[in-house]
């Protein structure tokens, strides 16, 4: 690692050769990133590592297609993370840039390399823009870091929010910027899913029960291990995504399967 990346500016400038037109990330730039070699990522179109190839998948990404298009800012975040905590050798360039950026300042950063917003002139005219860009993707890694168990819809709410206090005149113009910038509804776990369904029809329901619902309404399955315990099928797909999660007591990052608030109507039928 010849240098230290600690800014929004360093990191596009390490990386700015290996953007697409398509404004993605080559696979090399993205193993540059990662500190690894093209091969650990993919070898033709299939993944290098089987670990990295299942988060990947898991977030609709296919192997051909990002060694043909290159890697979308989700992705290559999700192979930074992987390399940074998950791999059995760990990357120190991946660390730095996890722990620098956290996954919200590493995708804030790459949408930077074609993204070009629109600023009224009585705003770009006395405020630096790249500034701005740096406190964003600063208070993001930050923020990653302290509420590392915080969604990723929270996370963006409170940088926009810091950055809004730091310049409140850039409000008005994020206002009209905002469907833009619409956010995932919460992900919630089976437990969540039972508080919520109790607050509809006065019923209470443990996680365990929840699960049995979602098995019996066709939306998972059970896959037989721990790590996830339980996978989206049919339907169910749309309405769910596998998380990485801490595993209570133990510290470890396992997988788990939540669900958006939604599919409780899919489980209407279920309960009458």
């Amino acid at each position: 690692m010849s240098s230290i990346i600690s800014t929004q500016s360093d990191f596009l400038a390490f990386i700015k050769d290996q953007a697409m037109p398509n404004g993605n990330l080559s696979t090399r730039g993205v193993a540059r990133c990662c500190g690894v070699k093209d091969t650990s990522l993919i070898r033709g179109a299939a993944f290098s590592s089987q670990k990295l190839g299942q988060t990947l998948t898991q977030h609709g990404f296919e192997g051909a297609a990002l060694a043909e298009n290159g890697f979308p800012p989700e992705a290559v975040a999700l192979c930074i993370e992987y390399f940074a905590y998950e791999s059995r050798a760990k990357s120190p360039m991946a660390k730095q840039l996890a722990r620098t950026f956290g996954s919200i300042g590493i995708k804030t950063t790459l949408e930077k390399l074609t993204e070009k917003i629109e600023f009224p002139d009585q705003i770009t005219g006395s405020i630096p823009i790249n500034p701005i860009a740096d406190l964003a993707a600063t208070v993001g890694g930050v923020l990653a870091v302290v509420f590392h168990d915080a969604e990723p819809e929270v996370l963006r709410g409170m940088v926009l929010e810091s950055v809004c206090i730091k310049h409140p005149e850039l409000r008005p113009v994020l206002e009209v910027h905002k469907p833009k910038m619409i956010l995932e509804a919460p992900l919630l776990s089976p437990t969540d899913l039972g508080i919520k369904m109790e607050l509809k029809d006065g019923i209470k329901r443990s996680g365990v029960a929840v699960n049995k619902l979602l098995l019996e309404a066709g939306l998972q399955v059970k896959t037989g291990e721990k790590n996830p315990a339980y996978r989206a099928i049919g339907s169910g797909i749309e309405f769910s995504k596998i998380i990485a999660d801490t595993a209570r007591g133990h510290g470890k990052t396992v997988l788990a399967l939540r669900w958006y608030e939604s599919v409780i109507d899919q489980l209407t039928a279920v309960t009458k």
